[in-house]
């Protein structure tokens, strides 16, 4: 924290005794935060969370690590159970076929045995001699005669085969159905097991993503409270120093509203294009919502840096002279980042980062030039 030190001393935010009270009740608070909550190993793969104890307490980076690897558990026994469900879905689709071959089988076997009953039917009503009669009589020669008996009889013979052959066919198909509806049940079982387990950690998954917001709820707690005890020793030194100005310049009219506003919104996440403070900012979105909840309109108009650097310099209240820069107004450290000034000759600044950052106070690390208002 040495720059921070060197900021507040060297722009004169507070003195050195003040400074050490103040850094002295910041070390005070325990660097580390705990969060009593445990993992313990589960069935299998699966964690489950346990009751809170001193022994088993994790730290934000466990609890990281945890979900990374619950997350590959995750992603593993989700395919499994895709694919699980995709073979099961396959058996279902055999099984629907099947049944369709055995009716089928089925309705052929009834023809096949209504044609054969038809036959014998026939020969025990005496239909059988004038049958034959009919053979003999159709015949040319006795040769003909025997081929035409022989082949009469193999026709019936071949009736009787066909019904056998369907017949097995269909006790056949009926075997594989019976196979097939076991099949299904043991993957109709397989997937619910899989599914089990893919719920199971999606839970785990939610309890840790608990713990790990739980971390960063007092990460920023924590954050915005070291960031609201610079602000009040900014917001002092500008008070005791307010009626005083430099060359040319008085303060910014708007200057207390404006910090008040800054100091309000510390501790939002960065978010790339975001603008509204419930969900995110961004450089420029953080500016424009200081102003807006202060209630003053924006000096400059645009969203992106550059197109407020055009409009300040199309309006002539472009300026690079650092010493006419007062609290409150809107400085640019290089052509792409904007931040509120949180003191006069800018010595500090409100703003709100970069990814994985949140708007915070910091030392200046950099001067391009700022919008100067009344």
């Amino acid at each position: 924290m040495k720059w921070l030190r060197t900021a507040c001393l060297g722009a004169g935010i507070v003195d050195d005794v003040r400074y050490t009270e103040y850094m002295m009740r910041r070390n005070n608070i325990a660097t580390g935060i705990g969060v009593a909550l445990a993992l313990t190993a589960g069935l299998g793969s699966v964690f489950s969370l346990a009751a809170p104890t001193a022994a088993s307490a994790i730290t934000k980076a466990q609890a990281q690590a945890q979900l990374k690897d619950l997350n590959s558990k995750y992603q593993t026994a989700s395919t499994e159970l895709d694919d699980l469900s995709a073979k099961l879905e396959a058996t279902k689709g055999d099984i629907e076929k099947t049944e369709a071959e055995i009716e089928t089988k089925k309705n052929e076997l009834e023809q096949n045995k209504a044609n054969l009953e038809n036959i014998i039917q026939s020969d025990y009503k005496g239909d059988k001699a004038d049958s034959l009669l009919d053979v003999i009589m159709s015949s040319s020669s006795l040769d003909q005669i025997v081929a035409n008996l022989a082949a009469n009889s193999k026709i019936q013979q071949y009736k009787a085969d066909t019904i056998s052959s369907i017949a097995t066919a269909k006790t056949e198909l009926e075997q594989k159905n019976q196979e097939l509806s076991a099949q299904k049940d043991e993957q109709q079982k397989q997937v619910d097991e899989a599914n089990s387990k893919v719920n199971d950690l999606k839970s785990q998954q939610g309890k840790i993503k608990g713990i790990i917001s739980q971390f960063n709820a007092q990460e920023r707690a924590e954050l915005l409270r070291q960031n609201q005890a610079v602000a009040r020793a900014v917001s002092d030194s500008n008070a005791a120093s307010e009626g005083a100005s430099t060359a040319n310049r008085g303060p910014n009219a708007n200057g207390n509203s404006i910090l008040s506003s800054a100091q309000s919104l510390l501790g939002i996440p960065y978010v790339y294009g975001g603008n509204n403070p419930a969900t995110g900012l961004d450089c420029t979105g953080y500016v424009i919502a200081t102003y807006n909840r202060a209630g003053i309109a924006m000096p400059v108009s645009g969203r992106s840096t550059y197109s407020m650097i055009a409009s300040a310099q199309a309006q002539g209240i472009w300026c690079t002279d650092r010493s006419q820069v007062r609290a409150g107004d809107i400085v640019f450290t290089s052509s792409h980042h904007a931040v509120i000034a949180a003191s006069d000759g800018f010595g500090g600044m409100y703003h709100c980062p970069t990814p994985g950052r949140v708007s915070c106070y910091a030392a200046p690390y950099g001067f391009y030039g700022f919008v100067r208002t009344r």
